[in-house]
């Protein structure tokens, strides 16, 4: 994160690099990640080979990649912004 903005680099499985492409490109340099562009007072970033998770102060989770969708053992692949928990709750 760079004032407030996130980036990425790495390879973009299932829109895992926040940029809005679902395609399998890689980047060897920082892009920056336009799906994270808004939230405010984020807290930490997190990511693996799929998916990329900004976690709010309010405890908020926002995840772009290959999520959780809520069920057990299931994911769905979003190459936009979705919200997927509150750590607080």
């Amino acid at each position: 994160m760079v004032n407030d903005e996130v980036y990425c680099w790495g390879f973009g499985y299932a829109g895992a690099l926040g940029n809005g492409s679902s395609g399998n490109e890689t980047y060897n340099t920082p892009i920056l990640a336009t799906e994270f562009q808004g939230l405010e007072d984020i807290h930490s970033i997190e990511a693996d080979s799929a998916v990329t998770m900004a976690i709010l102060n309010d405890g908020q989770i926002y995840c772009v990649g290959k999520c959780p969708d809520g069920e057990a053992e299931g994911f769905v692949n979003a190459v936009t912004l979705k919200l997927i928990g509150d750590v607080l709750q």
